[in-house]
C-alpha cells in the first residue's frame, strides 16, 4: 500500500518485546505491500520514530524500560509525531485498559492473541484515514493560501479603483459644490464616478455602472475611467496643432459603445455623462441605459434628465441623443446608481425613483453634504436591515456661482 504521495509503500513500525510477534507481523504486513521496521522496547521505539517517521505504529503495552502507554503519551505530546496513528496490541483486554489507551490518543486497540488479518485490516484503515487527513489539511492550507492571495488581489483592486475617484470634493469650488457617497456591495464594485476638468471652463461629470460585482466589474470600470479622461481623446478631441474640441455627451457615449462591445468583456455598462459650462451654467447630458439624474431646483421643482439611449455595449446598433438645460445658482444635480432606487426592504419593496425625488426635495434647504448623508441614511432605514445586493452611489453637485472672465 503506497503513501498519499505515491513515492513509497506505507511504513509501519512494529513495537513488541516478543521476537515471535514482531517476526509474524513483519512477514504478514510485508506480503501486503507495506514496509516494516521493528523495535523491541519503548526506548528503541522512540529512536525509530525519530529516525524513520513511520506512517503507523503497532505498539505493545507491556514492555521493559518504557511501556506502550508512556511511548504513546510522549509521541502525542510531540507536534512532529502527534499525527502518526497508533494501534495498541496488548494482552491487557480490560475495558479500562482500552479506554486509557484511547484517552492517550491511540487510534485503535487490538487484544492479544491477535488475528493477523484483523490487524492488517485495522492498519489499512488507519493508514487510509491518516492519508485522507493529511490530504484534507493540505487542501485546506492551499485554500487558505488562495484566500489570502484573493484578499490581497481584492485590496489591490480596491486601492486602484479608489485612486481613480475624485481626490477632493473641492475640485470645482467656488463655482460648484460637490459631495458623494460611494459604497461598493463587495470589496470592489461595478459602480464608478468621476468629476474632472475638460478645460478651464468645462466640467465633466459621469457615473458608470458595469453589470456584476467584484474584480471583473471593477477592472472594466478602470478601463472606462481611462477612456473618459480628458487626455484620452474620447471626451476631448485634440489636433496636432494644439487645438481641441470638447466632445458632446452623445459623442462620448457612441465612442464608448464602439470601444466596449459586450463580447469584449462579457459585460455591458450603463452611464450618465454631463458637461457643465461653469460660465454659462448650461448643462449638456446624455444617459446610456442608466437611471436619469435628478435636478432639484432652488425653488423646489424637480426634473428628470432622461435624454440619451440604451446600454453601452450593443456596438452602435441604436443612436444616442442628448439634452441641454440651463442651471441657476442654488440648483442641484444628483447622479445615482440603480443600487439606490432598486434597494429592497424585507417585504421586497423597492426604494424607487419617486421616493428618491421626494427625499431630495425634502433636503433642498440643507447643505449638500447633509442631503447626501440623509439620503444614504433614509435608504438604509428603508431597507430595514436587508443587506444590499448592488453597489450604492450618489453624487450631488450644486451650482454656487458664476465663473468670471
Amino acid at each position: 500500500m503506497e503513501t498519499a504521495e505515491g513515492q513509497r509503500p506505507a511504513r509501519i513500525l512494529i513495537v513488541d518485546d516478543s521476537q515471535t510477534n514482531r517476526r509474524l507481523l513483519e512477514v504478514a504486513l510485508t506480503r501486503r505491500g507495506y514496509q516494516t521496521i521493528s523495535a523491541e522496547d519503548g526506548e528503541q521505539a522512540i529512536e525509530m520514530v525519530h529516525a524513520h517517521n513511520p506512517d503507523l505504529i503497532l505498539l505493545d503495552v507491556m514492555m521493559p524500560r518504557k511501556d506502550g502507554y508512556q511511548v504513546c503519551a510522549e509521541l502525542k505530546g510531540d507536534p512532529r509525531f502527534a499525527e502518526i496513528p497508533i494501534i495498541f496490541l496488548s494482552a491487557l483486554s480490560e475495558a479500562a485498559n482500552r479506554v486509557h489507551g484511547l484517552e492517550l490518543g491511540a487510534a485503535d486497540y487490538v487484544s492479544k492473541p491477535f488475528n493477523i488479518a484483523e490487524v492488517a485490516a485495522r492498519a489499512k484503515t488507519q493508514i487510509q484515514l491518516s492519508m485522507l487527513t493529511r490530504d484534507l489539511r493540505r487542501s485546506n492550507a492551499e485554500l487558505l493560501a488562495r484566500q489570502i492571495q484573493l484578499e490581497q488581489d481584492l485590496k489591490a483592486a480596491r486601492d486602484i479603483q479608489s485612486s481613480l475617484l475624485p481626490r477632493s470634493k473641492a475640485i470645482a469650488e467656488p463655482w460648484v459644490k460637490l459631495d458623494w457617497c460611494f459604497e461598493p456591495c463587495d470589496s470592489v464594485g461595478g459602480d464608478f464616478f468621476n468629476v474632472f476638468w475638460l478645460d478651464a471652463e468645462h466640467l465633466g461629470i459621469y457615473i458608470v455602472d458595469v453589470c456584476g460585482h467584484g474584480v471583473p466589474a471593477a477592472m472594466v470600470t478602470v478601463a472606462v475611467s481611462r477612456s473618459m479622461s480628458a487626455d484620452s481623446g474620447c471626451s476631448v478631441h485634440r489636433s496636432p496643432d494644439g487645438k481641441y474640441r470638447i466632445a458632446s455627451p452623445a459623442e462620448v457615449l457612441r465612442r464608448l459603445d464602439s470601444e466596449y462591445p459586450m463580447e469584449r468583456f462579457g459585460k455591458f455598462l450603463t452611464i450618465v455623462y454631463l458637461v457643465l459650462n461653469c460660465k454659462t451654467h448650461q448643462l449638456l447630458f446624455s444617459c446610456g441605459g442608466h437611471p436619469p439624474p435628478l435636478v432639484v431646483r432652488a425653488g423646489g421643482a424637480i426634473e428628470n434628465l432622461n435624454r440619451g439611449g440604451t446600454i453601452i455595449g450593443l456596438g452602435g446598433g441604436l443612436p444616442f441623443d442628448e439634452g441641454l438645460i440651463q442651471l441657476d445658482p442654488g440648483d442641484r444635480v444628483f447622479l445615482h446608481s440603480d443600487g439606490v432606487i432598486e434597494r429592497e426592504n424585507s417585504n421586497e419593496e423597492l426604494f424607487g425613483q419617486d421616493r428618491l425625488a421626494r427625499e431630495l426635495c425634502a433636503t433642498r434647504n440643507e447643505s449638500l453634504p447633509a442631503a447626501c448623508e440623509r439620503l444614504t441614511h433614509q435608504v438604509n432605514t428603508f431597507a430595514r436591515g436587508a443587506p444590499p445586493t448592488d453597489d450604492f452611489t450618489v453624487c450631488g453637485l450644486e451650482l454656487q456661482g458664476t465663473m468670471e472672465g
